[in-house]
């Protein structure tokens, strides 16, 4: 699923959230700490994937 993760902002911070869990990862951080975050949560899962298969 690619839009597990969601970055939402309000103002100057931004959050991450997790729809597939339905938790929040990050929160009141900047949206490139927030993109940072999800790019290795999606890396990690791809990596778990991948030795899987």
């Amino acid at each position: 699923m690619t839009d597990r993760y969601v970055i939402g902002r309000d103002g100057v911070f931004a959050t991450l959230w997790d729809r597939q869990d339905r938790r929040l990862v990050v929160e009141s951080a900047t949206e490139e700490h927030c993109r940072r975050v999800r790019d290795t949560l999606l890396a990690e899962r791809a990596a778990a994937s991948a030795k899987v298969a």
